[in-house]
């Protein structure tokens, strides 16, 4: 899903790609599809506070073990493509600035698609205060407050990026992760109140429908309010499919393999290697040729990381 969006939202590569299908309303379908697929982000907030609040009360330690952990295989993948950038001879810069701010996350020059790094650390550090509220407080009292804050985010970030308004990196980053905090209580919220638990047969239908619903919106609205919302009518359909055992294991290999997939594919969309990866003309071609590309370049990664021991 990440990506499609990333091969088809834009032209940010300065070359094309042939659509085997009609295009609808002047745009093209791999376009089209790109709508529901900026779900992504949203989604796996969604599924962080579900996974996290399942597990909650945790140890002291717990949350902050994983955001290290994180950190050292982005760092680890950073490494590797900064000294490759360096010997195909990159422009990107080499300054002490660039550096710092690619290595700690607060100024994502090298990869644009990383800025979700350091947000999503801050609000995994910070979950444990935010389930300690959840529970304390109504969710009729919780919901609103975070709908505004998060609205706040987006309007600030939204400003900011047109021009009406400065935000020095500090503050763009904990705007970022205030940006990922609807999602991630939403996902909490579901797992609280059991929402994805068997239902009747009734209800069921009533919730697929409205999940349905939900996901065809994106092609109508399309902007950042319903991306939160979507994730809740994806998530359902995915739980009421019956998956067979290899599908299951199919999504289960690439789910294992997604961290350092999202670290390396947006290297051969943007930066090495685009004119041999949209040669292919089609735009289902180029998707399987960059999920090929990013997933040796994952196991490769992950083999010498493995090797390495950080």
């Amino acid at each position: 899903m990440m990506v499609w969006l990333h091969c088809f939202n834009k032209d940010v590569t300065g070359l094309t790609y042939t659509s085997l299908l009609p295009s609808v309303g002047g745009a093209t379908v791999p376009f089209l599809l790109t709508r529901v697929a900026q779900i992504c982000v949203s989604l796996y907030c969604f599924l962080s506070g579900y996974g996290l609040y399942s597990k909650y009360p945790y140890a002291k330690n717990y949350t902050t073990n994983k955001a290290f952990t994180l950190t050292k295989q982005y760092w680890f993948v950073l490494l590797f493509f900064c000294v490759l950038s360096y010997f195909l001879g990159s422009s990107q810069g080499y300054s002490f600035h660039d550096i710092m701010g690619n290595f700690l996350g607060y100024r994502t020059t090298w990869n644009s698609t990383l800025w979700f790094m350091l947000p999503y650390v801050l609000l995994l550090m910070a979950s444990k205060w935010i389930f300690v509220f959840i529970n304390r407080q109504k969710w009729y009292v919780v919901i609103p407050i975070i709908i505004i804050v998060w609205i706040t985010a987006m309007w600030m970030l939204k400003s900011q990026k047109l021009g009406v308004i400065e935000i020095n990196v500090v503050i763009r980053n904990i705007l970022q992760a205030f940006r990922l905090l609807l999602p991630f209580c939403i996902g909490a919220y579901c797992k609280k109140y059991d929402y994805l638990e068997d239902k009747t047969a009734r209800c069921k239908r009533i919730f697929i429908l409205i999940s349905i619903v939900l996901i065809l919106s994106r092609f109508l609205v399309w902007n950042h309010f319903t991306l939160p919302i979507c994730c809740v009518g994806f998530v359902y359909l995915y739980h009421c499919m019956n998956v067979n055992e290899k599908v299951q294991k199919f999504f289960s290999f690439f789910g294992k393999k997604s961290l350092f997939l999202w670290f390396c594919h947006a290297y051969f969309v943007y930066y090495y290697l685009k004119e041999y990866t949209f040669a292919v003309k089609y735009a289902i071609l180029i998707y399987t040729v960059v999920i090929t590309y990013s997933l040796l370049s994952t196991l490769f990664l992950e083999f010498v990381y493995k090797k390495v021991r950080i």
